[in-house]
């Protein structure tokens, strides 16, 4: 589904839940909506909280008057991240809206009765976070963006296909935040789609951002043609600028989880629309206030996914996209 897509359809759905958010406000209280983030505060509002807000007024929510929004930043802390939940489970604020999997957890340690969004998490199953996509079961429902098995497996093709020359890659993950299901043989998705592209993958995982260091040296001793890094909101997404310096400097090719890495400087991204997947997250938020049980709402995986390229990279780098790969791009940076 296209971004005006999105908009679209919550603009027709606004018309329906408008009146429903009107008639709440003159009836009570201003929802109280706690959202919780592993990243930082410095992250760029438009890349979360302007395309949830804007998602919200379509449907008739309007941050300061029959809603109250509270922005919770963990700035990378697992502990600081599990004391902001509990302190919203303590107010009992009428909903969580988690980024990512370690804030769904946090959320969930902390709370089975206060309704919980997910916002961008990669598999809620896997997790332990749901019972099904299809009927999550508890008081948590959202969007799951893919299993970061199959999404990975996406890239590795991607880049293999940019740069045919390639043989050992890197991957760069965040050892905690990995909830991929491993086959009888012990291999990954990952695993099984570098085996089938004749490519070798060296693993480099943190656990911390204190390990961040250590792990970007060993990938610049590795001898690796290339670089895949992991969808992370923990520690990889809030120090993406010391992991697109370090390819720069050593000119590695790389492909990125979302966009705005390649916006600022990488050389290629594939994945889902943060941007669509935070404005489709306020239809959630809409339908738990209009009386829905999160038990019951299934959780939405997105329609579409973007192939996102940096020509200018790529020419500093001394590379040249494929025709092939550039042809399926849905956006080339010049």
């Amino acid at each position: 589904m296209r971004r005006r897509d999105v908009v679209g359809a919550l603009v027709s759905a606004g018309m329906l839940g408008c009146a429903a958010a009107e008639a709440q406000s003159l009836s009570g209280e201003p929802r109280r909506i706690g959202v919780l983030t592993p990243q930082p505060i410095a992250e760029p509002s438009s890349l979360q909280r302007e395309p949830f807000e804007q998602g919200l007024r379509q449907l008739g929510w309007i941050p300061g008057s029959n809603v109250v929004i509270e922005y919770h930043h963990a700035e990378g802390s697992l502990e600081r991240l599990h004391h902001m939940a509990r302190d919203l489970a303590e107010r009992r604020v009428d909903l969580i809206l988690a980024r990512g999997t370690a804030a769904a957890l946090a959320a969930k340690s902390v709370t089975n009765r206060i309704p919980i969004v997910l916002a961008v998490t990669p598999d809620p199953v896997r997790a332990g976070l749901v019972a099904s996509l299809a009927r999550p079961g508890g008081n948590i429902t959202g969007l799951a963006f893919q299993p970061q098995g199959p999404l990975e497996a996406k890239q590795l093709e991607l880049l293999r296909d940019g740069l045919p020359g390639i043989r050992r890659v890197a991957v760069l993950a965040n050892a905690l935040g990995q909830a991929t299901a491993r086959n009888a043989a012990g291999g990954t998705p990952l695993d099984n789609a570098a085996s089938a592209l004749g490519l070798q993958l060296v693993r480099f995982d943190v656990r911390a951002e204190a390990d961040l260091p250590a792990a970007l040296q060993g990938i610049v001793g590795a001898s690796v043609d290339a670089l895949l890094v992991q969808a992370d909101p923990q520690i990889l997404v809030p120090h993406r600028a010391v992991i697109l310096a370090l390819a720069r400097q050593y000119r590695l090719p790389a492909i990125y989880p979302w966009k705005y890495f390649v916006e600022e400087g990488g050389l290629m991204s594939f994945g889902p629309s943060l941007h669509d997947l935070h404005i489709r997250s306020a239809a959630f938020v809409d339908r738990i206030f209009r009386g829905e049980d999160p038990a019951v709402v299934p959780i939405e995986l997105p329609t579409r996914m973007e192939l996102v390229l940096n020509r200018k990279t790529a020419e500093a780098l001394g590379l040249e996209f494929s025709p092939m790969l550039a042809t399926q791009a849905d956006e080339v940076i010049e």
